[in-house]
């Protein structure tokens, strides 16, 4: 009990104290930023597989038939290559979004999207799908997937940049700069680069460099000389 007691009492002292002394801490929190760019290693390519006939299911049939011919063929070019299909549409015969009715011709479409990150296999898969029986390509896009090493090297230049800048501060303020209390990490995400890329009047789809950007926060103790 009694070491229940003075634990209680250490603590109800303690506790104002510590309270008061982060009060009166005092800090600066500063900015870094670094970024690099880096060629795409990644390719995602999205197919359109047609088929007509007089019916849904003979329709199904001869599209199921392209899409087998067209998915072996890509099959063989690497094993890091991934294949999806993003959906199947069907219309009557004035068009994509018309009624379909009994003996009328039936088109679908199968969206079929091929990835990988051998990036110099795009023109052989894209020409090797059209020979395959894909009525035409509906996108091209590129970008650079980041490995966990370029990160942390662009974060240490970003913590560096700040450190540099509160350094600067602190001089300036005639006062030490402590040590730092915390830090943010932020990655640009890739909707705002290709935002960025498009008010530029660029395709961010295209193949050319990809930029990736971290940015830091962090905050340091002020101590008085």
């Amino acid at each position: 009990m009694k070491t229940f007691q003075l634990s209680l009492l250490i603590c109800l002292f303690a506790c104002p104290l510590l309270a008061q002394a982060q009060e009166n801490r005092r800090e600066i929190a500063v900015q870094g930023e670094a970024s690099a760019t880096y060629s795409p290693n990644h390719v995602k390519l999205t197919f359109h597989i047609e088929a007509s006939g007089q019916n849904a299911q003979a329709v199904n049939s001869a599209l199921n038939q392209k899409l087998q011919e067209v998915i072996k063929i890509i099959s063989v070019k690497d094993k890091n290559i991934e294949i999806y299909s993003r959906g199947r549409d069907y219309s009557g015969p004035d068009g994509r979004g018309s009624t379909i009715l009994a003996n009328n011709v039936v088109t679908a479409i199968e969206y079929l999207t091929v990835e990988t990150t051998n990036v110099s296999l795009s023109a052989q898969i894209i020409d090797d799908c059209l020979k395959a029986g894909a009525a035409n390509v509906g996108e091209v896009s590129y970008r650079h997937v980041s490995t966990e090493e370029q990160r942390i090297s662009l974060i240490k230049k970003a913590t560096d940049t700040a450190k540099a800048k509160a350094l600067a501060i602190a001089e300036n303020l005639n006062v030490k700069l402590g040590q730092p209390i915390a830090i943010t990490v932020n990655e640009e995400d890739l909707g705002s680069q290709m935002l960025e890329q498009r008010m530029r009047g660029e395709n961010p789809s295209l193949y050319h460099d990809k930029k990736l950007s971290i940015q830091v926060l962090v905050r340091y103790e002020l101590l008085v000389m």
